[in-house]
C-alpha cells in the first residue's frame, strides 16, 4: 500500500482531506488537538481553537508529536531520545 501512495497527486489529495477532517473536528469543539499520520507530509497547523498535528510517515520523517505546556510541536526522533 505504501508504494502506491507515493504519487504526488495522491499525496496532495490525502494532505487536503486530512486537513479538512481536522478542521471539521477542531471547529466543532470536539477536540483541542487532532493528530493524523501517513500523509508523507509532516506538519503542524493552528486551526480554529486547536491544532492539527501530522508527523508524516514514520520511515521517511522520523517525526513525533509532543505536547508541552498545551502547545504541540514536531520533534525528530533519534536513537536514544527520550
Amino acid at each position: 500500500m505504501s508504494r502506491g501512495i507515493r504519487s504526488h497527486e495522491l499525496e496532495d489529495r490525502t494532505v487536503l482531506a486530512l486537513r479538512r477532517s481536522a478542521t471539521a473536528i477542531l471547529e466543532s469543539g470536539a477536540a483541542d488537538v487532532v493528530a493524523y499520520g501517513h500523509s508523507h507530509v509532516p506538519e503542524i497547523l493552528p486551526i480554529g481553537p486547536g491544532w492539527y498535528v501530522n508527523p508524516g510517515l514514520w520511515p521517511m520523517s522520523r517525526m513525533i508529536g509532543v505536547i508541552e505546556n498545551g502547545i504541540p510541536r514536531l520533534v525528530r526522533w533519534t536513537e536514544g531520545s527520550q
